[in-house]
């Protein structure tokens, strides 16, 4: 039903005299909570190596994710990541900001937002579960276990990341300059969004998203 983890977020790119990135401001705001059990989220700079970054500050009035040990970015991971929160259901209408400031010749397009974002699932049972954006690779600290499992068919030999069979369904999407209205609890998105199927399976109805059947959504 697309609406378990549910973040907006608006970025600002800072760019120096050679036209590389020196910082990034980044607001994420918890904006819905449907699932049933605890999940989190967060998001990591795939594209870039731990050395890339001088500093992080996140600023917020919520406690820090327990994931981060009290660190600017997560231990154990090969990327720079950061994980906002453990529970969106604390979360929520919170807002995060994230000052990023980086080491000289940092392309653009390796730190275009929104990076790589992800939902942690059931955080209370740990770390490994993570759901990303379409063929967005999981982090050094997932369950890769849980690729291929079930309705996912995730082959990361080729680059394949969080898709059901025939591209059917993603498990997460990224729609940008526009508010989203969450399919209501148990309703399928292809309900909510009636163009949505057709824009799956040709690319046609880029604007799905503005026409849902509006007794379906929040």
């Amino acid at each position: 039903d697309m609406n378990d983890v549910v973040v907006l977020y608006k970025s600002r790119v800072y760019t120096d005299r050679s036209n590389n990135v020196s910082r990034t401001v980044d607001e994420f705001t918890a904006k819905h909570n449907g699932a049933a059990y605890t999940d989190g989220f967060g998001y990591q700079l795939h594209l870039l190596g731990a050395d890339a970054v001088r500093s992080v500050q996140i600023e917020s009035d919520l406690a820090p994710s327990s994931f981060m040990k009290g660190k600017s970015l997560e231990p154990g991971q090969d990327h720079p990541t950061v994980v906002l929160f453990d529970d969106i259901g604390v979360a929520l209408g919170h807002t995060f900001t994230v000052t990023t400031s980086f080491t000289s010749g940092i392309g653009y397009e390796r730190v275009v937002p929104p990076y790589n974002p992800f939902a942690v699932l059931k955080t209370d049972e740990g770390r490994g579960s993570e759901v990303h954006l379409v063929n967005y690779p999981p982090t050094a600290l997932a369950d890769r276990t849980q690729l291929h499992f079930g309705h996912d068919v995730s082959q990361p030999d080729k680059g394949l990341y969080y898709v059901s069979k025939n591209n059917q369904f993603p498990f997460a999407i990224h729609i940008a300059g526009y508010d989203f209205r969450c399919p209501k609890e148990g309703t399928r998105i292809d309900e909510a969004y009636p163009d949505f199927s057709s824009w799956v399976a040709s690319g046609g109805h880029k604007d799905w998203y503005r026409n849902p059947e509006t007794s379906l959504v929040y």
